[in-house]
């Protein structure tokens, strides 16, 4: 008579009549995490969400939403700031202790105008030849890159200039202020030999004024200040997208149509174009794990090692799948994740596993076909990696997938189970904490106070007699269970500790049982008659 002792999950890819016993055909809201039926917990509310809410981020106490698809990124703690893209035409930043009241644009762009310059001209030892050009200053106190350099002005060294043509900061960026720079001509040595040496010419700061209109300079060589070290600073791409922190370091990630932009380190406002790294091919989507940034596309998937942050000209190695491994999503928000493993993300026969190594594997392989996995529109995944499990949400169902049997110490090999939410997004907190979006507001998974009702449903099990099973015993505190024919004929009972009788279906050679509850569940028999079931077991 048909015993099951170890619950497993779902095989789409295996036809009824050949699954083992065990294996289920259906498996709704259950976890199967110890090799027996148990319900999750409810989940818990946490947050009202925007209005039509698509995307959203937690940190600390403070949950940011928005109705547009943006990715955030934590920082240094000590930064206090939290980067996105996403939610306007450029990349953003906000002050974490704002709670996202107030988003600037990110970095801080140059002065576009020359500036005029007038004095008296005056030609001797004291004198010297200038040009002046001037910065903004956003409210972190970052700097821009200068303006064009003004004409040449010869005058003796403190005489007055007036310098003016200063444009007003332009809007949305946090500019606070702005910092006047002349150049001055000094020398350095360029060998061994102190008489040996050669001129040097660099701006130097005259004054930084809140808003300055006009200056009249008359600042000695000697009192100038600091060296303007912003020449070669360069703003995000407009088009940035995938923001990212690379872990242990102060660089800033992101891409755009088929590059790789990086921040210089600990320098989130300046995105050198030496930097940059070019693909052949369209990019999907991006993440980092440690050094590595992995970096999917619509062909095939990229390693870039960022493991020396020290040299920023060195040429980063690349390494790249050896097989075509296409990325099908839309790039939306967490339509890719990055596991302890590597890199997972939709491809047309699978879900993808890139690992630090650059080597991969079709996750999904064991449990969909291509065909089987095509059908339910991997195209809109939306994922997250929780506890050793894959959560994975698409238009047509939502599926909890273990794949991490080691590290949580699983009783069984992976299984496969669906769960009823529908998540609009997901994202896993620093505490370790599934969080998901739904009907515009945030909730914790399987954290409520309550359990959830499951659906677990055997696969057809062979029943070898000329008569229909006519008892059933499960092993749990109480489940409603049912016995169900080929032929739809069912009979539904309530199942405690003892065996049940079960009225006759007629006579079939395969029965299914079907249990709905929220209590835990060892095992079931069923059998021709109470009194022999049990044995054994």
């Amino acid at each position: 008579m048909p015993v099951i002792t170890k619950f497993g999950g779902l095989i789409p890819r295996m036809s009824e009549h050949s699954k083992p016993i065990g294996l289920a055909s259906e498996a709704v809201n259950v976890s199967l995490c110890n090799g027996r039926v148990e319900p999750w917990r409810e989940r818990a509310y946490l947050y009202p969400a925007v209005t039509e809410c698509k995307s959203f981020f937690l940190r600390d106490c403070c949950l940011y939403s928005w109705d547009a698809c943006v990715e955030a990124t934590d920082y240094l703690v000590d930064f206090g700031r939290l980067f996105l893209t996403g939610r306007s035409s450029r990349p953003e930043v906000t002050p974490t202790k704002s709670c996202g009241s107030n988003y600037t644009y990110l970095g801080v762009p140059a002065p576009t105008n020359v500036l005029t310059v007038s004095g008296a001209e005056s030609y001797g030892e004291t004198s010297d030849a200038r040009s002046y050009v001037y910065t903004y200053i956003n409210g972190y106190g970052e700097e821009s890159a200068p303006s064009p350099a003004s004409r040449q002005l010869t005058v003796k060294d403190g005489s007055p200039v007036t310098v003016s043509g200063f444009a007003t900061p332009p809007e949305g960026w946090g500019i606070v202020g702005m910092a006047l720079y002349r150049t001055a001509t000094g020398s350095r040595v360029s060998d061994e030999e102190l008489q040996n040496q050669e001129p040097v010419t660099n701006y130097f700061m005259v004054t930084m004024d809140i808003a300055l209109t006009s200056f009249t300079d008359t600042v000695l060589t000697r009192d100038l200040g600091l060296i303007l070290t912003t020449e070669d600073d360069r703003l995000p791409p407009e088009t940035l997208r995938h923001i990212q922190t690379i872990n242990n370091t102060g660089i800033l990630m992101g891409v755009t149509r088929n590059q790789v932009h990086f921040s210089n380190n600990f320098q989130p406002w300046n995105w050198p174009a030496r930097n940059d790294i070019t693909v052949p091919y369209n990019i999907v989507n991006a993440c980092s794990l440690d050094t590595k940034v992995f970096v999917s596309t619509d062909a095939k998937p990229f390693i870039i090692d960022m493991s020396n942050t020290c040299d920023p000209n060195q040429l980063r190695p690349i390494q790249d799948a050896d097989v075509p491994l296409p990325d099908i999503s839309c790039g939306r928000p967490h339509s890719a994740i990055v596991t302890p493993f590597g890199m997972v993300y939709s491809s047309p026969d699978g879900l993808v596993l890139f690992n630090s190594q650059g080597q991969w594997s079709l996750l999904t392989a064991p449990w969909y076909s291509a065909v089987e996995w095509r059908l339910i529109r991997p195209d809109t995944a939306i994922l997250a990696y929780w506890n050793g499990m894959i959560f994975c949400s698409t238009e047509i169902i939502t599926f909890v997938l273990q794949i991490d049997l080691e590290l949580y110490k699983s009783y069984d090999s992976g299984q496969l189970s669906t769960i009823s939410d529908k998540p609009d997004d997901m994202f896993v907190t620093k505490a370790g904490e599934l969080l998901m979006l739904e009907d515009d507001a945030i909730w914790q998974w399987n954290a409520g106070n309550t359990y959830r009702k499951y659906l677990w449903a055997s696969a057809y099990m062979d029943f070898p007699s000329d008569i229909s099973p006519t008892a059933l015993k499960v092993k749990t505190k109480g489940v409603t269970a049912t016995l169900q024919a080929p032929n739809g004929l069912s009979y539904t009972r309530f199942a405690g500790e003892k065996p049940i009788r079960l009225g006759r279906l007629g006579r079939h050679d395969q029965y299914r049982v079907i249990l709905e509850g929220d209590q835990p569940v060892d095992y079931l028999e069923l059998g021709t008659a109470t009194m022999t079931l049990g044995q054994g077991v």
